[in-house]
């Protein structure tokens, strides 16, 4: 099961990286585009106050994957992730080192985003889980700025060998190879102290499972029933997921009530976008922000 989980894992974080560095790369050799602009703000009426946490963290998780999302709620949310700059993947190797980091810094200020939403973290928890994200962010950029003086003193380098300091998917995930070191991983345990309810609502078990000396029983390593989750484990190819929603199911898991249509295009996108917990669709946007003004169009075609 270790083996497998681990497999299946680095099969697809490469899959996705493999497509999106080509997505991304290809947007960089076009000439630079101006920024567009963010959403009319008459477009939408002006945002609700946060719906209130009822106090059981399973019933609003799942209360709100069941609600899913408004056409004005996607559309904030867009503004949002465009206002952080992270919508524009738009590097080329004339892309500085401090952009770079930039874009890094706004990528995880935007995860911590999810996690609060998707898991309604406390104030304590918040504060320890950016505390533990600045961190690592430190550390990350230690590295990067030491590669990167080590390897420019023989030869310059181009943009693809900075690449995975920018793939969400790649820092997310591959921290979980049993020869990477654990400070460099971000998943919603390792990164702030949760309840045991908060703690069902993740996929825990199946990542410490990953590392564990023996196998943990199948008793204790299933999904809470109250979640009734579409899979116990992440990355089932069996769910036959749109590619964009694959990696969303390891950190913030489905319900079986959400149910997704296959096909790819535009319109299909924003129909299961609506079907997503705000949380999902953050953590969507994170792993493919090509998408970003996709999705912004479709809903201009539908709300004129």
């Amino acid at each position: 099961m270790t083996t497998g989980l681990w497999i299946a894992l680095a099969t697809l974080v490469a899959l996705v990286g493999i497509w999106q560095a080509k997505v991304a790369i290809g947007q960089g050799l076009r000439p630079q585009q101006a920024e567009l602009p963010p959403p009319l703000k008459t477009r939408f009426a002006v945002r609700p106050p946060a719906k209130v946490f009822t106090g059981s963290w399973v019933e609003d998780y799942i209360a709100l994957g069941n609600k899913g999302l408004t056409d004005r709620e996607i559309g904030w949310i867009i503004e949002d992730f465009r206002n952080t700059g992270l919508a524009l993947v738009n590097f080329t190797d004339r892309t500085t080192d401090e952009e770079i980091m930039v874009y890094r810094t706004a990528q995880q200020r935007w995860y911590h985003g999810a996690l609060k939403d998707g898991l309604r973290l406390t104030a304590d928890q918040s504060s320890e889980a950016a505390q533990k994200l600045d961190e690592i962010l430190r550390k990350v950029s230690a590295e990067f700025w030491k590669d990167r003086q080590t390897v420019s003193a023989t030869r310059s380098i181009g943009f693809d060998s900075r690449f995975d300091y920018l793939l969400s998917h790649a820092w997310l995930f591959l921290a979980y190879d049993p020869e990477s070191p654990s400070e460099f991983r971000f998943m919603p345990w390792e990164i702030c102290s949760l309840t045991t309810e908060q703690s069902q609502i993740t996929r825990r078990k199946a990542f410490e499972q990953l590392h564990a000396a023996s196998p943990i029983p199948s008793s204790e390593n299933s999904a809470t029933p109250e979640l009734i989750l579409k899979s116990k484990t992440p990355f089932d190819d069996t769910l036959e997921l749109p590619y964009q929603f694959a990696l969303v199911d390891a950190i913030f898991p489905y319900l079986k009530s959400q149910s997704f249509l296959s096909d790819d295009a535009s319109d299909d996108l924003l129909e299961n976008i609506r079907r997503l917990h705000p949380a999902q669709f953050k953590l969507m946007l994170l792993f493919h922000p090509e998408v970003a003004q996709e999705i912004q169009t479709a809903l201009d075609l539908q709300n004129p």
